[in-house]
């Protein structure tokens, strides 16, 4: 006699090894999509824009040094350093202002890099059907199963076909005395 909990059970070895077999490579796949998530985040070059605008601060400061050195030597007005000196203080603070705004985006540069993460765990935990299949991983995945009988009445065969597939796979179901055993495809 054929219980419900053998079928189930047999029905998930089933789908895991097709499973297995429709996507060999699952590392890859996460991957992949954890690479392209990544790349959205990650496409502007904020630290090469960072070190750009710090070392115009610094060539800023070093006119600002010039022209201090020029006014104590007399070569400058107190009204054209005054000027000059405003003009440059503006300058810096412009640029700040914007070292400040690629900051900002840095961190959400890293509270991005932590959602990636996250999201690759959840990837990869959807991906995993060690503890079984749910029945709409079943009903999307499967398109029907044909069983054919065999001369032994403790062995039957079964064809599976799946949607996202072409073509069928093939398996040999054998029941024991207390459990059914899925035995792997057959040719």
């Amino acid at each position: 006699m054929c219980f419900a909990n053998d079928l189930h059970r047999e029905l998930d070895e089933i789908m895991k090894d097709a499973y297995n077999k429709i996507i060999k490579e699952r590392a890859n796949i996460i991957h992949d999509l954890v690479r392209i998530y990544s790349s959205i985040g990650s496409e502007s070059k904020i630290k090469e824009d960072m070190g750009k605008v710090k070392v115009q601060i610094n060539e800023i400061i070093k006119k600002k040094d010039k022209l201090l050195d020029l006014s104590i030597k007399g070569h400058v007005s107190d009204e054209e350093f005054a000027k000059r000196n405003r003009q440059f203080n503006l300058q810096i603070e412009g640029l700040e202002v914007r070292l400040a705004n690629f900051e900002e985006e840095e961190e959400k540069n890293k509270d991005f890099a932590k959602t990636v993460e996250t999201l690759r765990k959840m990837i990869a935990s959807e991906l995993d059907f060690a503890a079984g299949f749910d029945n709409t991983i079943i009903d999307t995945l499967l398109d029907r199963i044909e069983v054919y009988k065999t001369g032994d009445k403790k062995i039957v065969n079964l064809k599976v076909f799946f949607k996202v597939i072409n073509g069928e796979m093939k398996y040999t179901v054998t029941r024991g005395k207390y459990a059914s055993v899925c035995s792997g495809e057959y040719i």
